[in-house]
């Protein structure tokens, strides 16, 4: 396809929208579309020949967001813009970018199923107010057209969506953006501000919407299981709850507030990225769900009626959940001795004992080094760092993980999966992986492209720093322990 010239609706109209792009008229001189009813309109070639035919063929080019996602960086600061776009390229991958005002960018993404509009307002030294937006369902952006202030027209870089198939650009979800757009406040130059007015999900929100098995599905607790298939599929299930008032919608179902008997103007939206009844502008599980609208609250007949959908034996998955716990065992053994040791040398005859043990899984390997770690203070009453103790109970034999001074700076992190955050032992340090690839990126050699790679995979998968399912308050059992199956 050859690119057209243009820039109205009359010469890229129907070229972006066969790329996969929801396009709208914006009038000259404004921002937004001037149609009733536009962020739910079908789009589709009649209704832009229509367009065309009726008034609105030298209108500018608007695209409505949903599935297509503007990241609107407005900083009237162009170091500090760049920073910020140059971490969201780094983190997610470089994709076009659209430039208007100095200093402002708006970033083109794709993400499937869409989201709810997030912003991060921004004071500076200077007392002046900045914003970063980040527009999805419902939201548009223009992308061809001048601009009412400037009076030039708006530029792509880096790639122009005539260029590029919606399903080519860069892909993110939900979450990612959410966590992304948490950890730009770590980028900013010192006396920049987050100010009041933000919007974006708290943590436990965070948690729902990136809910996914902390464990292998066996060893799953009976209803981690019912809220993981129930997540994976709603047409087994929503029905049941809803009825006919269940409409289809990106891959999930939506549920108005009429059809739920509540005078509330949003819906509650059931999406493969998470669950959120935007009247109550909360985050809610399957369980939640079910309990709510179907069991009179009882979240314990609600789970009996999700499994009783979904076809999972509540009894079979808690024995098999036994049965996975009992598999790593094993473990516990050396725990034990380890606990026991009542001097330094006993200690590392049992440390020698793990490296001979060519059974253990690496994360109880690691559960044994931080173990090693605890025992060696409590008896010689120093700290003695991760290194060394991953040295000491390494497989005998095996490859040692990476140990150098250059990668002092991974000491004591952890990777915890619950919600997808670091931690620093023995501080009360949180970040998010951006965060982390903020704070680390520099620390890793360039490649020959002049590219660094990501600090977080780096860390993970060279350095092996450890990872943990939660992260717990609970200094009576140390620096590393398990409750209930799962590593802490």
């Amino acid at each position: 396809m050859s690119k057209p010239d243009g820039f109205m609706i009359k010469d890229i109209g129907l070229t972006l929208l066969e790329l996969g792009y929801e396009v709208l008229p914006i009038a000259p001189g404004e921002k937004v579309p001037r149609l009733p009813k536009w962020s739910s309109l079908v789009i589709d070639r009649s209704r832009v020949e229509a367009w065309k035919a009726n008034g609105k063929a030298r209108h500018y080019v608007g695209i409505r967001t949903g599935e297509v996602v503007g990241v609107d960086i407005d900083i009237d600061d162009a170091a500090v813009t760049e920073t910020v776009a140059s971490d969201f390229g780094w983190t997610f991958g470089d994709g076009p970018r659209r430039y208007g005002k100095p200093g402002r960018v708006l970033l083109a993404v794709r993400c499937p199923g869409g989201g709810k509009k997030k912003t991060l307002k921004l004071t500076s030294p200077d007392g002046r107010d900045h914003a970063i937006e980040i527009l999805m369902t419902g939201q548009q952006f223009v992308a061809y057209g001048i601009h009412p202030d400037l009076r030039e027209p708006y530029r792509w870089e880096n790639g122009d969506l005539l260029d590029c198939a919606a399903e080519d650009l860069p892909e993110v979800t939900d979450a990612d953006l959410a966590q992304w757009l948490d950890s730009v406040p770590a980028l900013l130059p010192e006396g920049w501000k987050v100010a009041e007015g933000s919007e974006v999900f708290d943590e436990d929100e965070l948690f729902l919407l990136t809910y996914r098995p902390p464990v292998a599905v066996e060893a799953m607790t009976a209803e981690e299981r019912v809220q993981y298939e129930a997540m994976r599929r709603f047409a087994d299930w929503v029905p049941h709850v809803f009825g006919q008032d269940a409409k289809e919608y990106q891959g999930g179902y939506r549920v108005s507030s009429e059809a739920l008997g509540r005078d509330l103007q949003e819906d509650l939206s059931i999406h493969p990225q998470g669950i959120r009844d935007h009247g109550e502008e909360i985050g809610m599980t399957p369980v939640q769900v079910v309990a709510k609208w179907h069991c009179s609250g009882d979240e314990d007949e609600a789970l009996k009626a999700l499994a009783g959908w979904l076809g999972v034996d509540l009894r079979a998955q808690a024995e098999t959940a036994a049965q996975e716990v009992q598999k790593a065992a094993p473990i516990q053994k050396w725990l034990d001795r380890m606990d026991g040791s009542d001097d330094l040398e006993r200690l590392k005859r049992v440390a020698a004992g793990v490296g001979r043990d060519a059974e253990l899984a690496e994360v109880d390997r690691e559960r044994l080094a931080m173990k090693f770690q605890e025992r060696f203070k409590a008896l010689e009453g120093s700290h003695l760092s991760i290194a060394v103790a991953r040295k000491a109970v390494k497989r005998a034999g095996g490859v040692d993980r990476v140990d150098t001074p250059e990668a002092a700076w991974a000491d004591r992190w952890y990777y915890v999966t619950h919600n997808d955050k670091l931690y620093r032992y023995g501080t009360d340090q949180w970040v998010s992986p951006q965060g982390f690839n903020a704070m680390y990126q520099r620390e890793l050699p360039p490649d020959d492209e002049g590219r660094r790679p990501s600090a977080l995979r780096y860390a993970l998968d060279d350095l092996k720093i450890p990872t943990v399912e939660m992260g717990m308050y609970c200094p009576q059992f140390g620096e590393r322990f398990t409750i209930s199956g799962r590593d802490c």
